[in-house]
């Protein structure tokens, strides 16, 4: 299929005349020249419209987490007491 479709291109190239393909060369980058220039535009244009719409700012709330349990590992351990230097009792 490719090499069908590339076949058709090599034969329809070869039958145009160079005057031709400059024409059909500047005639595509005046299209898509005039399209980007217009995309361009009108993004510039656009982007200070509010179009009815405004940004609502909403403040940031505190998360409200789940607690498991009121022992937490870090403070039990910090808590333990531990005795340095008794052996055996």
């Amino acid at each position: 299929m490719q090499d069908w479709i590339d076949a058709g291109i090599q034969k329809m190239e070869e039958r145009t005349s160079p005057k031709r393909k400059v024409f059909i060369l500047l005639s595509l980058f005046v299209i898509f020249g005039s399209v980007s220039i217009y995309m361009t535009i009108s993004s510039v244009y656009n982007l200070g419209k509010n179009r009815g719409r405004q940004i609502e700012i909403e403040h940031i709330h505190r998360l409200e987490l789940e607690q498991r349990s009121t022992k937490d590992s870090i403070t039990y351990k910090n808590n333990m007491r531990y005795e340095y230097g008794k052996r055996g009792q």
